[in-house]
């Protein structure tokens, strides 16, 4: 299964560069400028008002899950937000999860930053949807969620994650319709989710199925087209539509439900801040291989071994006899020198007047 991944540091310094600010504001604008599109804007409902009167919730008739619904229409509503991928795993899964023991913990999911105010509403809309449910279960019935971060200690920016299952029980085909004919070779390759599914094991619902896009020119026209999800790279610009649920935790203690931001769709806007992850990368590898390329060769070796061989023993054997007869010698000489020296007095007065 391919992983986007990158050093979170690098990647929140890269994204907070003016030209990548002004690249995900001027997305973030385009969409709210678009009647069809400002209405999904994540980032237009951190307001408890506009949330109250824009949405309802309901549960579906097995009491499983707990969705968010357009109060207008009562269908499940679906929010954007634009940001930079600074994480991801996405389709298609290999032969190594063919025998996975648990098909149901593998989940396709991204995880978004971004620096500009409207990412920041976005933030802070998501947090005010999980309050919103919060009020509709008993007390201590929805478990605690909080928004997770990324980067360092020092400088983390708050991220957007969202996520979805590859296959689900196959009860859930009470709930959506299976959606396996939309189950491309890209997001299957190796066939592993229909061996799944053609065993009566899981099931591949409309609930599994995201929703891969990108911006792609051609003759002279913009086109949101489908595209291969392993296209996706950390840095890359995207908007990912996301909506949000609770589902009830099956345990043999007091019923629990878990919030949960699911994945819908990815679109892949530019490729801005990865490109320049790719080209910083590839600059740190040039330059560490020019510095090895200069840098002095020196031999690093350790001094050389003395050894006594029988010549040196020969050698040292005579400066030994000659430094001992040397100093036997000099010690005479001395011996007699000490001996005049302490002639009594009354024998030197003696000599002096039998020379006289």
């Amino acid at each position: 299964m391919p992983e986007s991944i990158c050093d979170v540091v690098e990647l929140v310094r890269v994204v907070s560069e003016q030209r990548c600010v002004e690249a995900e504001d001027e997305f973030e604008k385009a969409r709210m400028n678009s009647s069809e599109r400002q209405k999904m804007q994540l980032s237009a409902y951190d307001d408890d008002e506009k949330i109250e009167s824009s949405f309802i919730i309901r549960r579906t008739p097995d009491q499983k899950y707990t969705l968010l619904l357009w109060r207008d229409s009562e269908r499940e509503v679906v929010l954007d937000v634009q940001g930079f991928i600074s994480q991801s795993m996405l389709p298609p899964l290999t032969n190594r999860h063919s025998n996975w023991t648990n098909p149901l913990s593998l989940k396709q999911n991204a995880t978004l930053v971004g620096t500009t105010a409207k990412f920041s509403s976005a933030c802070a809309a998501l947090e005010r949807l999980y309050r919103h449910f919060e009020q509709s279960f008993g007390k201590d019935q929805l478990k605690k969620w909080a928004l997770p971060s990324v980067g360092s200690l020092d400088s983390a920016m708050p991220a957007i994650t969202s996520a979805t299952r590859f296959v689900s029980p196959t009860s859930d085909l009470n709930l959506w319709p299976s959606a396996l004919p939309l189950l491309t070779e890209a997001m299957d390759a190796d066939g592993v989710v229909k061996t799944w599914v053609g065993e009566g094991r899981m099931a591949f619902t409309d609930d599994n199925f995201v929703r891969y896009t990108e911006l792609q020119f051609d003759k002279g026209h913009l086109h949101r087209t489908s595209t291969d999800p392993s296209y996706f790279r950390a840095g890359h610009l995207v908007e990912m539509g996301l909506s949000v649920r609770a589902v009830e935790n099956r345990s043999h203690g007091p019923v629990q439900h878990s919030f949960l931001v699911h994945l819908d769709s990815l679109f892949l806007h530019n490729r801005l801040a990865s490109k320049i992850l790719s080209d910083n990368a590839a600059l740190r590898t040039s330059l560490a291989s020019h510095q090895a390329s200069v840098a002095p060769k020196t031999a690093q070796s350790m001094p050389k071994k003395r050894r006594v061989e029988e010549g040196d023993m020969y050698d040292f054997q005579n400066v030994t006899v000659t430094n001992k007869l040397s100093h036997l010698s000099i010690s005479s000489v001395d011996d007699t020198k000490e001996q005049n020296t302490h002639v009594p007095n009354h024998l030197l007065e003696d000599r002096r007047s039998d020379l006289d």
